[in-house]
């Protein structure tokens, strides 16, 4: 809630009352409310708000979680290399050499 910036302005005398206008709003007036204190035997009561406590209402325990996936194994594709033989090619020997003379 601010003031307005209008400066006040007098106004005229009207049946011998003055008023003035002014650029201020203001509220209307709060409503009064009442009130009572609780007796005794209302606080007692259980009349009032309460936490449910049967089972259907309460809060689930907490699940454990399985174990992650095992890694898997890896597949060999060939299990004899013991017995691997290559070829011997006297050309492939003879490019090798004349390769390595050019140098």
């Amino acid at each position: 809630m601010g003031f307005s910036k209008k400066h006040q302005v007098d106004g005229e005398s009207l049946e011998g009352k003055k008023w003035v206008i002014a650029g201020i709003t203001m509220r209307a007036p709060l409503k009064t409310l009442s009130t009572r204190r609780m007796k005794e035997d209302d606080e007692n009561s259980n009349s009032g708000n309460t936490t449910p406590t049967s089972k259907d209402s309460r809060i689930p325990e907490v699940m454990t979680c399985p174990p992650p996936p095992r890694k898997r194994r890896p597949v060999v594709a060939c299990h004899n290399h013991t017995n691997m033989e290559f070829f011997t090619s006297p050309e492939l020997d003879n490019l090798f050499q004349l390769l390595s003379k050019s140098k």
